[in-house]
């Protein structure tokens, strides 16, 4: 019969005068996990295994979430529980959300040229708006279907792009 599992886990634990961290294995998002078996095989996170030797079982559907935001922490003082809307919250507070699960709010939500896709500067957006009304007066030319297909080739993207930025549709938080 092989090591508790408390010793297994204690073994793969450096304690610094901050977090504790996990040293083993971790998982693709860099969360350490430890084979906690049976059944054989079965992958624990380390941070939900310290919960449970500390605080005792995990309410079903509850996550454990660092305030450290350390993924190979393990010290219980740094660990919460919350639900998936507080999981994602804190991904989001703390920049770590890889694809968004909703739309963010307002104050979470990154717009024009800091949004990732995002292949024009907000330089560029007023340019295009500018020379456009210069040109041929905005709603003219946003109404033309081709009205856009000069400046998309210049500027790399599609002809609804511009369009979408001459009707405000997109960029919007530009004047």
């Amino acid at each position: 019969m092989g090591k508790p599992l408390e010793e297994r886990f204690w073994a793969k634990v450096q304690k610094t005068e901050t977090c504790w961290l996990w040293t083993a294995s971790v998982n693709s998002m860099g969360y350490g996990k430890l084979s906690a078996g049976p059944p054989r095989g079965r992958t624990e996170l380390a941070s939900r295994l310290s919960w449970v030797m500390h605080y005792g079982a995990i309410p079903e559907g509850a996550f454990v979430l660092h305030h450290c935001d350390t993924p190979r922490c393990v010290r219980p003082d740094h660990l919460f529980l919350g639900d998936a809307a507080a999981n994602s919250h804190d991904m989001w507070a703390k920049g770590r959300a890889r694809f968004p699960t909703r739309l963010p709010t307002l104050a979470e939500h990154s717009r024009g040229e800091t949004h990732g896709p995002a292949k024009l500067t907000e330089a560029q957006v007023t340019e295009i708006r500018q020379r456009y009304k210069r040109a041929m007066g905005h709603r003219d030319l946003a109404k033309r279907a081709d009205g856009g297909s000069a400046m998309a080739k210049e500027y790399g993207v599609t002809s609804q792009t511009i369009y979408a930025i001459l009707n405000r549709k997109t960029w919007t938080h530009l004047p």
